[in-house]
């Protein structure tokens, strides 16, 4: 059991303890998690709690029953219809817009860092994305851009704005969020 009552949770290990820290102090786990409690969420995939154990970074995250949007979209058959397409990525830009809300940039958005979770039964909508894997994720609040060596590129190549494949770190921001949204509405 996580937080409150029983929840079914996904343990994500970590590269270090300097990211789990930050995004625990920067509010993915109080302001990320309350996406599981809103009707229709923010689209993030809530992070319940970060820590360490046994030498061992770890984030507690919910439980998403439903495959990748690269492996749904692989089910498809492909492309899938420009309406579905402009939704999921509009729901997409929610998430984005929320994260950046909570100063963290998560430089690494394509299909196979979204989660389609299966939809309350009420709703209409049969799958919602949910943006995940924030490994790559930089803490903007209270925080320098050299937390970032200058040059040093992360991400996907095929998802990354020029300046985030360029490795000028200190002009990534929300825009880069912006270009890796496009992309991935650009494949699908």
């Amino acid at each position: 059991t996580v937080g409150p009552g029983d929840r079914d949770v996904g343990v994500v290990g970590l590269l270090d303890e300097v990211q789990a820290k930050l995004l625990a102090q920067c509010g993915v786990r109080s302001g990320m998690a309350r996406c599981e409690d809103q009707p229709g969420g923010v689209g993030v995939v809530p992070v319940y709690e970060a820590g360490e154990q046994d030498g061992t970074c770890y984030l507690a995250v919910g439980y998403c029953d439903g495959p990748t949007l690269a492996a749904w979209q692989q089910e498809q058959g492909g492309r899938v219809e420009p309406r579905l397409a402009g939704r999921i990525v509009l729901a997409l830009a929610e998430a984005v817009e929320h994260a950046h809300a909570q100063g963290i940039l998560h430089r690494d958005i394509k299909p196979g860092n979204v989660l389609l979770d299966r939809a309350d039964p009420a709703s209409r909508r049969q799958l919602v994305p949910r943006l995940t894997d924030f490994g790559l994720a930089r803490i903007t609040q209270g925080q320098s851009s050299a937390a970032t060596f200058q040059g040093m590129v992360l991400g996907t190549p095929q998802y990354m704005a020029p300046e985030q494949a360029g490795g000028i770190n200190d002009r990534i921001g929300p825009a880069t969020a912006v270009y890796g949204l496009g992309a991935v509405l650009y494949e699908l």
